[in-house]
C-alpha cells in the first residue's frame, strides 16, 4: 500500500523557500559588486548592469530540484528507520516532488513523498490509536490541525473523525489520518524518539553549507572576470 504524503499535514521538514534561510541570497555578491563601484574598478552603468545580471540567467527550477533532492535526502536519513520501527508495517520511502504554491497566502512549498507499508496498516492505525488514543492524544491533534479563526481544517482531529477516515475507503481519509498519527509517534516530545528541531536545525546547517558553494561557483561562470575581479577585492579587504 503507497501512502501519499507531504511536508505540509505530516511536517517532518520545513523547507518553505519564500523569503527564508533557504531562499537564494545576492546580497553578499550585491556587496562585492558595489566595492567594486567604490574604488573605481567599475563604473555605475557597469554595476547596475551587473547586480541586474544576478539572477538574470539563474535557472531557479534547477536550484529547487537540488534543494529538494538534498532536503528528502535528509528527511529519509533522519526518519525512516524511526518509521520503521513503528507498529505500521513501514518498508520504504520515496520523493515524488517538490510542489511549490503560485501564491503564498494559504500555502508554502511541500516536500511530496510516498511511504510504502501493508495493506493491513488501517488495522495497525486502529489498533495503535486505542492503545495509544487518550486525551492528550486528541487535544495535540486539535491543537496542530484543527479549525481556528478564518481557517477551515480538513484533518480528522476528533474522536469520531479520526476513527471514520481510518475505517473508509477514501484513500485521502487514511493518508490524512496517518499524516497525523506518524507525525505524533515520531515526535520525540509526544514520546516518539525523533528529536524534530534538531533535525531542521542540522538540515539547516547542511543545506546552506552546500549551497553557498553551488551558488558561489554559478555566479563565478556567470559574471565572470568581473566576479572574479570583485572576489580579489575583497580578498584584499
Amino acid at each position: 500500500m503507497e501512502i501519499k504524503l507531504n511536508t505540509q499535514i505530516c511536517s517532518l521538514l520545513e523547507v518553505s523557500l519564500y523569503e527564508s534561510l533557504f531562499s537564494p541570497d545576492t546580497e553578499n555578491y550585491e556587496n562585492d559588486f558595489f566595492d567594486l563601484k567604490e574604488s573605481g574598478a567599475i563604473t555605475e552603468d557597469e554595476y547596475d548592469k551587473a547586480v541586474d545580471s544576478l539572477w538574470s540567467n539563474y535557472d531557479m527550477s534547477a536550484y529547487k530540484v537540488a534543494f529538494a533532492k538534498f532536503a528528502f535526502g535528509h528527511l529519509s536519513d533522519s526518519y525512516l528507520e524511526a518509521m520503521k520501527a513503528l507498529p505500521f508495517g513501514i518498508t520504504g520511502l520515496s520523493f515524488t516532488g517538490m510542489h511549490s504554491p503560485k501564491e503564498y497566502n494559504f500555502e508554502s512549498d511541500e516536500l511530496d513523498f510516498v511511504i510504502e507499508t501493508g495493506d493491513d496498516l488501517p488495522t495497525l492505525l486502529q489498533k495503535w490509536v486505542a492503545k495509544n488514543g487518550d486525551i492528550y492524544f486528541y487535544n495535540e491533534l486539535e491543537s496542530r490541525y484543527g479549525s481556528r479563526d478564518g481557517f477551515i481544517s480538513f484533518m480528522p482531529c476528533g474522536r469520531d473523525a479520526l476513527e471514520d477516515a481510518i475505517s473508509g475507503r477514501d484513500n485521502a481519509d487514511i493518508e490524512r489520518a496517518f499524516a497525523m498519527i506518524l507525525h505524533y509517534a515520531l515526535n520525540d516530545e509526544t514520546g516518539g524518539k525523533c528529536d524534530f528541531e534538531e533535525i531542521q536545525e542540522e538540515f539547516t546547517n547542511l543545506w546552506l553549507e552546500s549551497s553557498e558553494k553551488e551558488i558561489s561557483n554559478y555566479f563565478s561562470d556567470v559574471m565572470g572576470d568581473e566576479f572574479d575581479k570583485a572576489e580579489k577585492l575583497t580578498r584584499e579587504y
